[in-house]
């Protein structure tokens, strides 16, 4: 792994919801996560939603890192946007 220590990659992951969803109007908002390196691995901080190890991915390319060099993924709380893509 290269990054460097203290590194620190947002990744966003945009999300629009059609009229009628969340309400009558259409939504259109980000969900981030982010991956911050240390000098043994890189920690996850939230994972955003199902679907986002592409985008998560990229993150870790962008610093330095592959996805065994997560060593711990931390969840600031249970909305779906921040574990939805939490492995089990």
């Amino acid at each position: 792994m290269s990054a460097g220590v203290g590194a620190v990659e947002a990744v966003v992951m945009d999300v629009r919801l059609p009229a009628g969803v969340a309400g009558p109007d259409p939504l259109s908002f980000d969900v981030r996560c982010f991956l911050v390196a240390h000098p043994t691995g890189v920690v996850l901080i939230d994972t955003c939603l199902e679907g986002s190890d592409d985008l998560i991915a990229g993150g870790l390319e962008r610093i330095g890192a592959v996805w065994s060099d997560v060593t711990d993924i931390v969840l600031t709380h249970a909305h779906v946007d921040h574990i939805g893509d939490c492995p089990a």
